[in-house]
């Protein structure tokens, strides 16, 4: 019957809770059943890492408040689906206000599930999936609120994301790769723009957006040989970009390949009638 009322519980969002915290005395932890059903096991396997995600200062980074939330989410979310593990457990973690009385309450669950050794391994396995899982999320929503402040204007804040993100991931192409965008349009800081699009191409060596863009500085610099090495290289990984075709062909025009300028210029004008336009009249491909 207890778990018909659970149910209510769980679909109605609590907003002020009433009852205090179960002081660990008056938690009891009758035997725990030799087969623990998905919810129980799922509960079980997690606690610990719970307990040592709330010790750990969550104020001190977002990061760590996010594992913090999904830890003690995981246990909770184990112990609802379940039939064996007791109410007064649920109830201990769920009316807890503090993270002492959590810490408490889910010693108390611990103690339930009895010898943690014997779950080592499959403890071990869960938690780095859980862990990857974890990661991946954060990365999302670092990158996500990168792109809307960059997108807003707020390129400080786009900034901040995406250097968070490169702590979780060093090797995050997307991360790098809209660094170099605000050092390069922004910041007017090529040096820095030319390491952040470099750092992407270490992770993805034919990220279309990066090298287009490491062209454009190439041609800036003087450096005309390399931003066609570049431009070359973006035109196999994005075929169908006018823009890359268009620049590749001025540039080979102005070091002299006439026959390669024409065939860039004529992708263009294929891929895009409009770029006809942009092509100077006595540049234009004959035929």
């Amino acid at each position: 019957m207890h778990r018909k009322r659970r149910t209510f519980l769980i679909m109605s969002v609590t907003l002020i809770t009433v009852l205090s915290a179960v002081p660990a005395s008056a938690v009891s932890t009758p035997p725990r059943p030799k087969k623990l059903d998905a919810g129980a096991k799922e509960a079980c396997l997690n606690v610990p890492y719970a307990i040592s995600d709330i010790k750990t200062d969550a104020a001190k980074a977002d990061y760590r408040r996010f594992f913090y939330d999904a830890s003690l989410a995981t246990v909770t979310d184990g112990i609802k689906i379940s039939i064996q593990v007791p109410e007064r457990l649920y109830d201990a973690l769920r009316t807890s206000d503090t993270n002492n009385g959590k810490i408490t309450a889910l010693r108390a669950l611990s103690s339930w599930c009895g010898d943690a050794a014997k779950m080592n391994a499959a403890r071990g396995r869960k938690h780095k999936q859980l862990t990857n899982k974890q990661l991946r999320a954060r990365q999302d929503t670092l990158l996500e609120a990168g792109l809307n402040a960059e997108v807003a204007g707020n390129y400080d804040l786009a900034e901040a994301k995406f250097r968070q993100l490169l702590k979780i991931n060093p090797r995050h192409k997307f991360a790098h790769y809209n660094l170099g965008y605000i050092a390069q349009t922004q910041d007017r800081d090529s040096a820095e723009a030319t390491k952040q699009y470099k750092a992407a191409l270490k992770t993805d060596p034919e990220y279309g957006p990066a090298l287009y863009n490491l062209a454009i500085l190439k041609t800036t610099n003087g450096d005309d040989a390399g931003a066609i090495v570049l431009y070359k290289r973006a035109a196999a990984a994005n075929p169908s970009d006018e823009n890359t075709q268009l620049n590749l062909g001025l540039l080979l025009y102005k070091t002299g390949d006439k026959a390669g300028a024409d065939e860039a210029f004529r992708k263009a004008i294929s891929l895009n009638p409009v770029m006809r336009w942009r092509i100077p009249s006595d540049q234009l491909p004959s035929g």
